[in-house]
């Protein structure tokens, strides 16, 4: 009875806190290891099974608005280390003893009122943003959503779609796809001359993504270290 409440118990709270994607679900194998080891067959079956099926209706019915109180809490707690290397970096800023110093120190700056601006975007309408996770869209709708932020810029940034006919709705919208994205194409931004094209090929079995810009490239020693992360 102890291990079937804390089996429940604890699938209750990741009901509530993103369903089976929370890390925190690998707890869920704890009462059924223990049952396993310690009780008679029966009571084990019981205890699996019970973990089966919690685990199995977590993936079919999460509550997503879980998801929204995580963002609120992460820009509460970031809000303040945030403000700290603003007002360290303005100080730099200020002392700086050559121009390279300066204006790595107004990078800072300009970055740490970027990271605050997306924790603001983040917490405006967290329950919004959470219902759009099982939303889907077409390519066209992931590569307009990519380049957006960059419509008013001075830098050109086209989106370029190749393959058979654009299906409408074929792709779960994926949060974590379009931040990686959104970064690769702002890095891209940040060393261009003139045009970031970004160019989705599809067939059947896969889809590409490709961010290209006109920039100078690599320098050679880092080109050199071909590593994971480096390039």
């Amino acid at each position: 009875m102890q291990l079937s409440y804390d089996t429940l118990q604890l699938a209750g709270m990741l009901y509530l806190t993103g369903g089976i994607t929370n890390p925190f679900s690998l707890l869920l194998i704890a009462p059924a290891v223990l049952a396993a080891a310690t009780l008679p067959s029966r009571h084990a079956l019981v205890i699996g099974s019970l973990t089966l099926l919690a685990s199995l209706l977590l993936t079919v019915m999460p509550l997503h608005s879980g998801g929204g109180g995580l963002a609120v809490a992460a820009a509460h707690e970031l809000g303040t280390p945030l403000a700290t290397i603003a007002v360290v970096a303005r100080e730099m800023a200020r002392k700086a003893k050559s121009d390279d110093d300066r204006a790595d120190a107004e990078l800072m700056i300009a970055q740490a009122v970027r990271c605050r601006e997306i924790l603001a975007q983040l917490t405006a309408k967290p329950v919004a943003a959470d219902n759009q996770l099982n939303q889907r869209l077409s390519l066209l709708q992931l590569l307009h959503g990519v380049i957006e932020p960059h419509a008013g810029s001075t830098v050109r940034v086209e989106a370029v779609i190749t393959g058979g006919p654009d299906v409408a709705s074929a792709i779960r919208r994926r949060p974590k796809i379009l931040h990686a994205m959104t970064a690769l194409v702002e890095n891209a931004t940040d060393f261009v001359r003139s045009e970031v094209r970004v160019t989705a090929h599809f067939d059947p079995n896969h889809i590409s993504l490709e961010v290209r810009d006109d920039g100078r490239g690599f320098a050679a020693d880092i080109l050199a270290k071909r590593e994971p992360y480096v390039i």
